[in-house]
């Protein structure tokens, strides 16, 4: 009897630890949101400060919060802490869910115990969780700002096929009734019988129209997937007029505050860019930064493998890093800089939202009138023919 207890008691503990293992195996793969991030940073923050246990803030966030997922992760968490591993170690085990100056940085506030604000000398240093969440908010103001720009003309796009759709189903087929009981069919120009045609066409095979959009949506990922990211992430920088611009100061504004954020934390500058080559999301980019930091841990300049990284780090952005390379203020300078071209990039991108209307606009008015012309002849001779009977 007490061998059968035993046994079902060990078959239940290996069912719960193969259940526990399994959860944690999903969870790895999970993802959070910006907001997810950055209401964990500031209740760890807040009740650090106001003398709350670590653990407990954590269980806090966990009950609070509406994502099922990153409740789980941050109970994860939890229980690692209350088993004894460092919070370092027990976010660790989620690369997916924070990004790797996320954990860096709350490895090194655990180590130095500089979580929060604090002054010296009658001036306030900001704490590391201070650090992580200016970061954080930096990012979601840009992400937000480019999803704004992007949401119009989408909406415009669609409202567009809409009406097309619309016309092809509703107004082309009364059309050509119209004029087929004039029998003035021979009579039309090319552009009102090419959309007649077109009319006709979607009208008898409509049924195959969500199959050509999904093979034509299919394509273009494919095409994306093979060789559009590729020849984008190489000449996005070099693309006219605000866009190209505004994407260099972007990626200069992440690399160099997540640089400074990272020094300021007490984090080696190989260290730093090592972390940063993750961060970035441009190969391109990031492969030129992966031989910039193994010709740093050569013991080679600092500013200058920034700059022959990549042309963009060029010019203003190696002055930059080479004054506070040769200042000492490699934690502060960047980050000076990197917030100016934040401002500066959020002026670009709110002219670009301005100019969308005006281009869209633009779009519609060539849409309509290839229509109006495609019938404004026809029509006028249906006119002069009613005249003459």
């Amino acid at each position: 009897m007490y061998t059968t207890a035993k046994t079902t008691k060990t078959a239940k503990s290996r069912q719960s630890t193969l259940a526990e293992k399994l959860s944690v195996t999903i969870l790895l793969d999970s993802k959070t949101s910006s907001y997810d991030k950055i209401s964990l940073i500031e209740n760890l923050r807040d009740e650090i400060s106001a003398g709350i246990d670590v653990i407990k803030t954590i269980r806090n966030t966990a009950k609070h919060t509406s994502n099922k997922k990153f409740a789980a992760i941050l109970s994860n968490i939890a229980n690692d802490l209350d088993n004894g591993h460092n919070f370092a170690e027990a976010i660790n085990k989620f690369p997916k869910a924070f990004p790797d100056y996320y954990r860096a940085l709350i490895g090194a506030a655990e180590a130095t115990g500089d979580w929060t604000s604090s002054t010296e000398n009658g001036v306030e240093k900001p704490g590391i969780l201070d650090l992580i969440l200016a970061q954080l908010k930096r990012d979601e103001k840009i992400r937000s700002k480019v999803k704004t720009a992007m949401a119009y003309p989408t909406f415009i796009l669609g409202f567009i096929c809409l009406v097309l759709l619309l016309i092809t189903f509703l107004v082309l087929p009364k059309m050509r009734e119209f004029f087929s009981a004039l029998d003035m069919e021979k009579n039309l120009n090319l552009a009102s019988r090419g959309l007649l045609a077109v009319g006709d066409f979607i009208a008898a095979y409509y049924y195959s129209i969500p199959v050509v959009l999904t093979a034509a949506v299919l394509a273009g990922i494919f095409a994306w997937r093979t060789v559009g990211r590729s020849l984008w992430q190489k000449h996005c920088f070099d693309i006219p007029y605000l866009l190209g611009k505004t994407i260099k100061k972007i990626v200069i504004a992440e690399t160099f505050a997540l640089l400074a954020t990272l020094l300021k934390a007490g984090i080696t500058a190989s260290e730093a860019l090592r972390i940063i080559i993750k961060a970035t999301t441009n190969p391109f980019v990031r492969d030129g930064l992966k031989i910039a930091h193994g010709h740093i841990q050569s013991g080679k300049n600092f500013s200058e493998n920034i700059r022959d990284a990549h042309p963009i780090f060029q010019e203003e952005a190696f002055q930059v890093i080479s004054s506070a390379e040769a200042t000492g203020k490699l934690s502060e300078r960047p980050l000076t800089y990197a917030q100016s071209l934040f401002n500066k990039a959020e002026e670009e991108i709110d002219n670009l939202i301005a100019i969308i209307p005006s281009v869209m606009l633009i779009f519609v008015g060539f849409i309509v009138a290839l229509i109006a012309i495609g019938f404004y002849g026809s029509f006028f001779g249906a006119i002069g023919q009613l005249s003459g009977y």
